[in-house]
């Protein structure tokens, strides 16, 4: 779970997170994770970080041990803006 302003709340394997732009997050890990499977989805934390309303979207790409995580809203239709908002991402490796 990473929370809109880039704080890792919970979780286990991602060590650090940096967040430079609106949207966009890059989340390491303890080992590359480029043969793993990504899946990030916008979601709350309970307690702190702006609700994943609008309704939003996530998405993730793998390079070595990060993950690149780009969270994006709709405005209009067709326009997904940048848009910080907290995440859940899971990654699974087969081993």
């Amino acid at each position: 779970m990473v929370d809109g302003d880039g704080t890792l709340a919970s979780g286990s394997g991602a060590v650090s997170v940096e967040h430079g732009v609106a949207g966009e997050y890059v989340v390491t890990f303890q080992r590359n994770v480029d043969s793993c499977a990504a899946v990030a989805a916008p979601g709350s934390h309970k307690t702190t970080g702006p609700p994943a309303v609008p309704a939003g979207i996530a998405n993730s790409s793998t390079n070595g041990s990060t993950v690149t995580v780009l969270t994006r809203v709709v405005q209009a239709p067709g326009i997904f803006a940048a848009t910080d908002r907290s995440f859940h991402l899971i990654v699974q490796c087969a081993s």
